[in-house]
C-alpha cells in the first residue's frame, strides 16, 4: 500500500511540476534545477532523519561524521 502511495505521489509531483514549469516566467535552467533540488531536500530530509533515528541507532562518531558531511564541505 505504501509503495502505491509513493508512486501516486511521484505522479502528482511530476504533473504539478509540469504545470508550474509551463506557467513560470523564462529563467535560466540552473535556477530551476537549484530550486527543484532545494525543495527535494526540504521535502525528503524529515523522512530520512526519521528513518535514520528509527532504524540505524548510530553512535556519536557516526553522528559527527554525518554532521561533518552535511556542513563541512559547504
Amino acid at each position: 500500500f505504501i509503495a502505491q502511495l509513493a508512486v501516486l505521489g511521484a505522479a502528482l509531483s511530476f504533473a504539478t511540476n509540469v504545470v508550474i514549469a509551463k506557467r513560470a516566467p523564462p529563467m535560466h535552467p540552473l535556477v530551476s534545477a537549484a530550486g527543484m533540488l532545494i525543495l527535494a531536500t526540504v521535502w525528503s530530509a524529515p523522512y530520512g532523519l526519521w528513518d535514520l533515528i528509527e532504524n540505524a541507532r548510530p553512535d556519536p562518531v557516526g553522528w559527527s561524521a554525518a554532521l561533518w558531511l552535511a556542513i563541512g564541505p559547504t
